[in-house]
């Protein structure tokens, strides 16, 4: 994982789960952050990891949204699928 704050006081975290077959249970504090707002959340993932993007299939791998990110008093908790790129954006509120 990594986390880049922002000007405006907001937080991106990159998380990567390497696992192949298992899903990656994430729980973070950010309470010195004050109060996070859900932004943006998305995943990069396919099923077949073998799967590229072509010509004729130019979205095949693509981003798609993170689903069941909580944040809620300064705790975020997130569920990452197995060999997944994934970020969250959360925004000062």
């Amino acid at each position: 994982m990594s986390a880049v704050t922002d000007e405006s006081g907001g937080l991106s975290l990159f998380l990567l789960n390497r696992d192949l077959t298992q899903e990656m249970q994430v729980s973070l504090e950010a309470r010195s952050f004050g109060r996070l707002a859900m932004g943006e959340a998305l995943e990069l993932r396919h099923d077949n990891l073998r799967a590229t993007n072509t010509r004729d299939a130019a979205e095949r791998v693509k981003p798609a949204p993170l689903k069941g990110v909580t944040v809620a008093g300064g705790h975020i908790r997130v569920t990452l699928m197995p060999a997944s790129w994934n970020v969250i954006h959360l925004s000062a509120n």
